[in-house]
């Protein structure tokens, strides 16, 4: 994975130097290993990755499904998962393009209330448990200096059951309260909040009769 990503990162940062990229963390960090597997072990994989790519990485990603697993085992993971590149950092000293040694940072590239399917369909991903639940990840994470951002998983995009951001009802979406959630830190953040686009596509590839801001 490192040899693959070093180019590509490298491509980037020749035409856009600012540019802040992220490594690709665990998957599923609360298995025996990565991704599921036995091997690598998490820590093996993060360290040698920070290794391999942090003279030219921001941070690393990784995806919190939170209850499921609690928040505080989230926040505990998130921490090991940061110490083990400060342990890197420590013994490389690498630096950013200003000459400032690097503090790494770990954003949540995906991540939701993970609700246990049954039939394929995922209500507690997208009630008003998900959102306290992710009002309340959302709240302890942000006290964290280095967890600099987080989304909200398309959750097992299944447009005939539910999703996250908009719940189904016959041929017409209603915002879900984990959304409403959202627009109220939206409110409150709206510098650091960034929107999206979204849309179905149809057999040939046309834009389907589902699209919406989000």
């Amino acid at each position: 994975y490192a040899s693959a990503a070093r180019p590509v990162m490298e491509g980037i940062l020749e035409v856009d130097p600012g540019a802040k990229i992220l490594i690709c963390g665990p998957s599923a960090p609360w298995a025996t290993g990565f991704a599921g597997n036995h091997e690598p072990k998490i820590e093996d994989w993060v360290e040698y990755i920070t290794e391999q790519c942090g003279d030219l990485m921001y941070g690393m990603s990784w995806h919190p499904y939170y209850d499921g697993y609690g928040t505080a085992y989230m926040l505990w993971m998130s921490d090991d998962i940061k110490n083990h590149m400060d342990n890197v950092q420590e013994k490389m000293q690498f630096k950013d393009k200003d000459g400032n040694v690097k503090d790494f940072k770990i954003v949540g590239t995906e991540g939701a209330r993970y609700d246990v399917p049954s039939d394929h369909n995922y209500p507690g991903s997208a009630n008003y448990e998900s959102a306290l639940s992710t009002c309340h990840f959302l709240n302890v994470m942000s006290h964290r200096e280095y967890y600099c951002g987080n989304m909200l998983h398309n959750m097992f995009t299944n447009v005939e059951t539910m999703w996250p951001y908009y719940t189904r009802i016959n041929n017409e979406f209603f915002c879900s309260p984990t959304t409403k959630l959202y627009e109220l830190y939206y409110k409150a953040l709206g510098d650091v909040i960034l929107s999206s686009d979204w849309y179905i596509t149809g057999e040939n590839g046309e834009k389907g009769p589902y699209w919406s801001e989000s």
